[in-house]
């Protein structure tokens, strides 16, 4: 059973040689609206809901790794609109249960 983070804990990632600051939050805003998750590229950090069950913490931050490595990789400059979501939506449908699903990959990660 995967433990849900609380709002003490925090880590730096590595993305690509960036360091982003992943910490969790009681609660999260995205332009006013509250949100499971939120990265800021331009700020190198990432924040997840503290409150959200273990499992889906870990969803949503591989979610928000996603959007971080679209970010450093320059993607998101050339994204319009909606479509960085629905890329990175895309990729964690598919990505997603190689992760949750492989323990040897599961046992590498804190979550």
């Amino acid at each position: 059973m995967i433990k849900p983070k609380s709002h003490k804990d925090s880590y730096t990632l590595p993305i690509g040689g960036v360091p982003f600051k992943v910490s969790f939050q009681d609660k999260v805003f995205d332009e006013g609206d509250e949100c499971d998750g939120l990265t800021s590229g331009s700020e190198e950090k990432i924040e997840i809901c503290s409150t959200l069950p273990g499992h889906k913490q870990a969803r949503v931050t591989f979610h928000e790794i996603i959007h971080s490595c679209l970010h450093v990789g320059g993607v998101t400059q050339i994204l319009k609109g909606d479509q960085e979501e629905a890329v990175v939506q895309c990729l964690e449908y598919m990505l997603w249960p190689l992760v949750d699903l492989r323990p040897e990959i599961k046992d590498k990660l804190d979550w």
